[in-house]
């Protein structure tokens, strides 16, 4: 819900995480069929600052819920755990844009499909009854132009 002095743009379209893994990997190691399975594999963790781990993000039937995986890889850049994965390192999980060819060319083999559902994408909130910088018109503006190129709907 949206306060009604609030205008919300969508940037972009949906995102989504999936979970991936390279044939080479899988060969020696059965596909996982449920979150809970990740626990039999060497997952390639995603750092954050101060040396917490990523929690990996799952929903189904509407229910939402974090699964912690172990590994003995842990990187702090999504693109490095893309490499790795593809290296057949482990498990890893990825934004599924930054490897959308790895999975159309059988590099990369998406995993848990039912449980990594796309979500809405970025949007940009503003106050309508504010003064705004040129700046943030400018912006405003930006952002609309390229929802009306891309068919994104404004609320």
């Amino acid at each position: 819900m949206l306060p009604e002095d609030m205008v919300a743009i969508p940037v972009g379209g949906e995102q989504q995480h999936v979970v991936v893994a390279a044939p080479s990997y899988l060969r020696d190691a059965s596909a996982p069929s449920t979150p809970a399975d990740l626990k039999a594999h060497d997952c390639i963790q995603w750092r954050l600052a101060g040396a917490a781990r990523y929690r990996w993000e799952y929903e189904r039937h509407g229910e939402r819920f974090t699964i912690e995986t172990q590994g003995r890889l842990m990187l702090d850049d999504a693109r490095l755990i893309a490499i790795a994965a593809r290296a057949g390192a482990g498990i890893g999980y990825v934004a599924k844009a930054a490897i959308a060819d790895d999975l159309a060319d059988g590099t990369l083999v998406q995993l848990l499909h039912e449980w990594t559902p796309p979500y809405p994408g970025l949007t940009l909130y503003y106050t309508k009854n504010r003064h705004m910088s040129a700046g943030m018109r400018a912006l405003i503006s930006f952002v609309r132009e390229l929802n009306r190129r891309g068919g994104g709907a404004e609320h």
